[in-house]
């Protein structure tokens, strides 16, 4: 288990003054005891060679993150994760609307690209991806021999899409209904805002 820090959930930091640079960012990473830290493809060889440094710097692994929609995007980011030395490709395989059998057949020809390339390859789950759907990436991962999750699990456990839920159920059990116009027509005498405060909140945040 490697347990690494997204350099983008850092980019606003800190709340309360002036962003940490790039240096200061894998130094804190270093701090709290990450394994190593993940980075989005960069695109420019400096970048990628300044990424490089910072984490040698400090003992960290890289995992380059990428978004390849096909074989030809991911040996992009396979030469690039050989110039920084990440020790693997993070893959959030695009486009999200996909079969079974066509999101199968892409992770398997991305994983034996890797293979051939010696290159580590992890299929990163990750909103507006083929992972988008949790029973599909559920049946991908029991189903295809080999496959390496990177789980981001804050789009599956914290995703705007749960508190949404919450908050469409008691709107549908208070109305006893699933159809819009009864759910209208039931608040003839009041609005659900009134009598269910808790959803009106979830549903303004989510």
């Amino acid at each position: 288990l490697s347990v690494e820090q997204a350099i983008w959930a850092m980019g606003k930091l800190p709340r309360d003054g002036e962003a940490w640079s790039r240096a200061e960012q894998v130094a804190k990473i270093a701090e709290a005891g990450f394994d190593g830290f993940m980075v989005f493809q960069p695109g420019s060889e400096g970048d990628q060679d300044e990424w490089r440094a910072l984490a040698a710097a400090k003992g960290l692994k890289i995992t380059l993150q990428c978004a390849p929609a096909s074989v030809a995007d991911l040996d992009r980011a396979i030469a690039t994760a050989r110039r920084m030395k990440a020790r693997g490709v993070s893959a959030m395989i695009r486009p999200m609307f996909t079969t079974a059998e066509d999101g199968a057949k892409k992770i398997r020809d991305m994983m034996a690209r890797c293979a051939e390339a010696r290159i580590p390859f992890y299929v990163e789950t990750h909103r507006g991806t083929i992972t988008q759907d949790l029973l599909l990436a559920a049946r991908w991962a029991r189903e295809i021999d080999g496959i390496q999750i990177h789980a981001d699990l804050s789009h599956f456990v914290i995703s705007y899409e749960i508190g949404m839920g919450l908050a469409v159920v008691g709107v549908v059990l208070y109305a006893g209904s699933l159809s819009t116009s009864e759910i209208v027509a039931a608040q003839t005498d009041g609005w659900y805002l009134i009598v269910l405060p808790v959803s009106f909140v979830l549903f303004w945040i989510a």
